[in-house]
C-alpha cells in the first residue's frame, strides 16, 4: 500500500483543480486602461481579442446587466483617448482596424 492524504489535503486538491478548471472555461475580462495602454504602445490587442473582451457590453448570460453597464461605461469613458489615439497617435495598419472597431462598438 501506499500512503494515503490526509482529508483536509485532498479537499485542498479538489478546490484547486475545481478553481483551475473554472478559470480556463470563464476567461477573465481583461482590464480596459491596461488594454488601452497596450494598444497605445503598439502591442497586438486583436489577434487574442484583448481590446473586445476589455469593452465587452454583452455577455453571455442575459441576466447578468451589470457587465453590460460596465462595459458601456468603460467605453463611454475611454472614448475620448480611443478617438485622439485614431486621429494622431495610431500608424496606419492600426488606424483602419481601430476605427472599424469603434464603429461598431458605437
Amino acid at each position: 500500500g501506499g500512503i494515503t492524504d490526509s482529508p483536509g489535503r485532498n479537499l485542498e486538491n479538489l478546490i484547486h483543480t475545481a478553481a483551475t478548471n473554472a478559470s480556463k472555461l470563464v476567461p477573465l475580462k481583461p482590464d480596459p486602461f491596461r488594454v488601452l495602454l497596450q494598444l497605445f504602445a503598439y502591442e497586438d490587442v486583436w489577434t487574442n481579442d484583448r481590446l473586445d473582451l476589455a469593452f465587452a457590453t454583452e455577455t453571455p448570460d442575459a441576466t447578468n446587466q451589470s457587465n453590460n453597464t460596465e462595459g458601456s461605461t468603460a467605453l463611454a469613458f475611454y472614448a475620448p483617448q480611443l478617438l485622439s489615439f485614431l486621429l494622431h497617435g495610431a500608424y496606419l495598419d492600426i488606424s483602419a482596424k481601430l476605427e472599424d472597431w469603434i464603429l461598431k462598438k458605437c
